[in-house]
């Protein structure tokens, strides 16, 4: 018989909807996984037992400054008992409030910690996947907490603390995730603001006025202002939200290439797909497990790395989970060919990274392989933070609730009030609207065609879905998108043919579904996303 210990930390989701900046998004994250960090620190100091999982990232991993410390942790016990973990979370709070200058005992209130031992034989349960399950059980018991609003205001008085922690983990040979400025002291440290995300790429694009002048360079001065007057945080929120209002209408005058989508923020939710089945087949095997915690902790700290390039915020990663904020598009041309030219490439660079061959391989599992589902929220930048981040976590739900894996789910919601969306396999399909459709997104200079293309499909719908059943969507194009518009702008087009290219991808969606009334709501969705990402500064 083996004894088996687990913790689990939170409440890190709970946490980060509070956010209301990018500030807040990521310190709400790094801070549990510094806690994290020093629980396991700790925890080898006490001699509580073999660590199986996490496995942390070696030093050749560039992290980024992100959270990758997961959630939860578990040990071959060896004479760790849950009453002397107690201790350890006490001191690693002690050490957390020496590193951040967050109170010690405010964090003891705040968080909420968990830990569960077992002993089972080896040979007839699977110790991690049971611990799995007392802890979901656990987590269900949270702290009825009235230190929120302290707690979140205590991250924000700390939070050049949480940088600097952060920005130690950065290692040689990639990107920044932080801006540098002098404020009371040369080289403070700030994330990009949510108006900084969401333009980012006008950077890389001329203008009137270098970006640095129009953006960085106010924004950075608000933020140094805060900190000489240490204002509270609702008047902080009120004066961000007004700074960021004057400068989108300066960036909007200032590039000839602003477009309606610089307005709008992403976020992203990744999760694995199979992980819990890859975990059952390894079993106890302890090298097995070490070496699945070692994969995965490689390829949160690629995953990291490909997001800052991007030009992106990594909020949370780790589990088999990733959390993290995106600008729409990058005209970064030394990092657009390796992380994507849009989101939706990044996603495809994040597929090549994830270890899921080599999960396979160790696991044994030869069907339900391992893979990665996505969930996307696109919103307005003024709007809460919160919704958007619910919206990608209920679009991976839904597509997840289907049974489906290895898809992305996306759903927009415009400042109109319009929401549009669907489910997108990643196979033949995904790979096509990525290359031949949205990696050609500031060719179309006109959007009125496609705008009249997506209507006309719209109004022939029915027949439309008719001729894909009855492969007759040649006669159907030539038959129903003859009109001048037509026939004129997409001659124009540099993509040789605008409407052969959403015939194939027709045909392609149609051999993934097998099914009309799938095809055509997954194409509409998919035109409408590549109408909105060309459409001109208004709704």
């Amino acid at each position: 018989m083996t004894p088996y210990l687990a913790i689990t930390i939170g409440p890190i989701y709970k946490t980060i909807l509070q956010a209301r900046s990018t500030r807040d998004l990521w310190s709400s994250s790094y801070f549990f996984s510094v806690l994290m960090r020093e629980i396991l620190a700790e925890a080898e100091k006490q001699n509580i037992g073999m660590l199986l999982s996490p496995i942390p990232a070696d030093g050749e991993v560039h992290v980024h400054g992100a959270g990758i410390y997961p959630d939860r942790a578990f040990w071959k016990a060896g004479q760790g008992q849950p009453e002397q973990m107690l201790d350890v979370f006490n001191n690693a709070c002690k050490k957390v409030q020496d590193i951040t200058g967050i109170k010690a005992e405010l964090i003891k209130k705040y968080a909420c910690f968990h830990a569960i031992s077992i002993i089972v034989d080896d040979n007839e349960t699977n110790a991690i996947q049971e611990l799995n399950k007392l802890l979901d059980t656990a987590e269900l018991y949270e702290k009825v907490s009235s230190n929120n609003v302290a707690f979140i205001q205590e991250l924000d008085d700390n939070i050049q603390e949480l940088y600097e922690d952060g920005h130690k983990n950065l290692k040689l040979g990639g990107g920044d995730i932080f801006i540098h400025y002098d404020c009371t002291r040369p080289d403070y440290k700030r994330l990009p603001s949510v108006i900084e995300l969401c333009t980012r790429d006008l950077k890389f694009r001329p203008g009137n006025q270098s970006y640095f002048e129009l953006v960085t360079e106010p924004v950075s001065q608000k933020v140094c202002s805060y900190i000489q007057t240490r204002k509270p945080r609702y008047e902080r929120i009120k004066e961000d939200q007004e700074l960021e209002s004057q400068l989108m209408l300066a960036i909007e005058d200032n590039y000839e290439h602003f477009r309606l989508r610089h307005k709008y923020i992403a976020f992203v939710y990744a999760d694995g797909d199979n992980v819990g089945k890859c975990l059952r087949s390894i079993g106890n095997d302890e090298k097995k497990i070490k070496d699945f915690s070692s994969l995965m902790a490689k390829f949160f700290g690629d995953a990291a790395e490909h997001i800052v390039a991007y030009g992106g915020i990594p909020v949370f990663i780790g589990g088999d989970d990733l959390l993290f904020a995106l600008p729409l598009t990058n005209n970064n041309i030394e990092t657009s060919n390796r992380t994507g030219k849009n989101l939706f490439g990044l996603l495809k660079a994040l597929d090549t990274l994830f270890p899921d061959t080599a999960l396979n391989n160790l696991s044994g599992l030869k069907e339900n392989l391992t893979s990665l589902s996505y969930g996307i929220g696109i919103s307005y930048y003024k709007y809460p933070m919160a919704e958007a981040m619910t919206a990608a976590h209920d679009a991976l739900n839904r597509n997840k609730s289907t049974g489906h894996k290895n898809r992305l789910a996306f759903e927009v919601q415009k400042h109109s009030g319009q929401l549009f969306g669907t489910v997108i396999s990643k196979g033949p399909g995904m790979e096509y609207f990525i290359k031949n459709i949205l990696d050609n997104c500031d060719d179309f200079k006109d959007t009125n065609f496609l705008t009249s293309t997506i209507h006309k499909f719209r109004t022939v719908q029915v027949l439309y879905k008719d001729a894909i059943t009855n492969d007759c969507l040649d006669n159907f194009f030539e038959n129903h998108l003859n009109e001048k518009i037509h026939k004129e702008i997409s001659a124009k087009t540099e993509n040789d043919n605008y409407l052969r290219i959403v015939r194939e991808f027709t045909q392609i969606l149609y051999k993934e579904a097998v099914n009309a009334d799938d095809t055509f709501e997954t194409l509409f969705a998919c035109l409408r996303m590549f109408q909105f990402l060309n459409q001109p500064a208004h709704e």
